[in-house]
């Protein structure tokens, strides 16, 4: 909407407002609301003159932003170039934009409580209902989704996205059997028939190439031929591949749901088996099943690699001695506790700490000192009871005091 030029009273010398009077008996002569309630007079202007009220349309009549006078221009804008060219109707108007002018007409004029819902009900009274089925029902009506192709992949299959066809498509000529159809005043019934006839057997080869192109798309074929991956994470394609004996007589939206809740089954059996084994082992919280699962996989690492060189040859098991001969305190072992260093993975500092901390635990209980002794973190307990064992079998500490 352009905007007005500044004009003033001509008493007080203020600035106009959007409602003011103006003399319909002196020329040029407008005063503002203020003097026109005071009666004033001056120069040929008398206050018993008659006169108009003029309003520049600055009051809002539905929303708060938009004024009246741009509400007018909206409807003579619709009115001239119809409902849904806001472009067109956002130029008539002036300075807003056609997504502001669609906004506001649909929410003032149509969704609007106070203006469209009275004026637009839901129910329209003596409405006439069409219950007449359609004429032709056809599977051509259901649309196919596009391609995800580039340009590379559209040019091999020589795709065309914008009219989702292919240059040669299924019983490609299928459109002679039309193309030479037209209509004369002058034919009988037979040929017209015939025609029909023609017709028909067009529409039904359109519907087997939908179905070619519907059983392509469902089945990914286009993508096993151009050699993309699949839909969806690695292991669940294969978990489908696994179950694909299952699928021969569903389609692809009922084995997805059979996989997806044989998948599920799957999942939750092992959760409940991971809580049975909690429950075997004391374990209460899941937090504290989190550092068992830690441990128990720290256990096993363990385990796995001192079978591993347990069953190794006895050339095998001097590489570790000879590795371990470089570290603190090697000198101070026997060939027995370098064994036992090469079976528990520890290294000779190690071991001594653990070796002294049991001897140191072992005698003050010994003379009931109740100080608890506090083994280093990276002691696991099984690797305890081996160097205790030892310590036993050795005559460091007597067999009475084997835990």
């Amino acid at each position: 909407m352009s905007v007005p030029s500044r004009s003033e009273c001509n008493h007080c010398q203020t600035e106009l407002p959007l409602v003011h009077i103006r003399c319909s008996e002196c020329s040029n002569t407008s005063i503002c609301l203020s003097c026109f309630s005071k009666g004033v007079e001056f120069r040929n202007h008398l206050k018993t003159h008659s006169y108009k009220i003029i309003d520049k349309g600055s009051f809002q009549v539905v929303d708060p932003n938009w004024t009246a006078f741009e509400e007018k221009l909206l409807l003579d804008g619709i009115e001239q170039f119809g409902i849904g060219n806001w472009e067109d109707v956002a130029v008539h108007i002036g300075e807003r934009t056609s997504k502001e002018v669609e906004e506001h007409y649909y929410a003032s004029y149509i969704e609007s409580v106070d203006l469209g819902r009275v004026t637009v009900p839901n129910d329209i009274p003596n409405r006439m209902t069409d219950h007449t089925p359609p004429l032709h029902e056809s599977i051509l009506s259901i649309q196919l989704p596009r391609l995800d192709l580039d340009k590379e992949e559209e040019l091999e299959l020589a795709y065309m996205p914008l009219r989702d066809d292919y240059e040669m498509e299924h019983d490609n000529e299928a459109e002679i059997l039309i193309s030479g159809l037209a209509i004369n005043g002058d034919e009988d019934e037979l040929d017209l028939d015939l025609k029909v006839a023609q017709v028909g057997m067009y529409l039904d080869k359109l519907k087997e190439r939908h179905r070619r192109k519907s059983v392509a798309r469902e089945y990914h074929l286009v993508e096993k031929f151009i050699g993309k991956p699949l839909p969806g994470a690695k292991q669940d394609r294969d978990y489908l591949k696994r179950l694909r004996l299952c699928f021969q007589y569903m389609r692809e939206e009922q084995a997805l749901n059979f996989a997806r809740d044989a998948r599920k089954e799957q999942i939750l059996k092992t959760k409940i088996k991971h809580l049975k084994m909690y429950r075997k082992n004391g374990i209460k919280r899941l937090e504290d099943g989190v550092v068992f699962d830690v441990k128990q996989r720290r256990r096993n690492k363990i385990n796995s690699e001192i079978r591993q060189s347990s069953t190794s040859d006895s050339s095998q098991n001097e590489k570790p001695i000879d590795r371990l001969s470089s570290e603190y305190g090697h000198h101070l072992l026997s060939s027995d506790e370098k064994t036992m260093c090469r079976m528990l993975k520890m290294i000779p500092s190690r071991y001594l700490t653990t070796k002294t901390l049991i001897i140191k635990d072992f005698i003050q209980k010994k003379y009931g000192l109740g100080i608890k002794i506090r083994f280093p973190g990276y002691l696991e307990k099984f690797q305890r009871k081996k160097i205790q064992s030892f310590l036993n079998n050795n005559g460091w500490l007597p067999r009475v005091s084997a835990q």
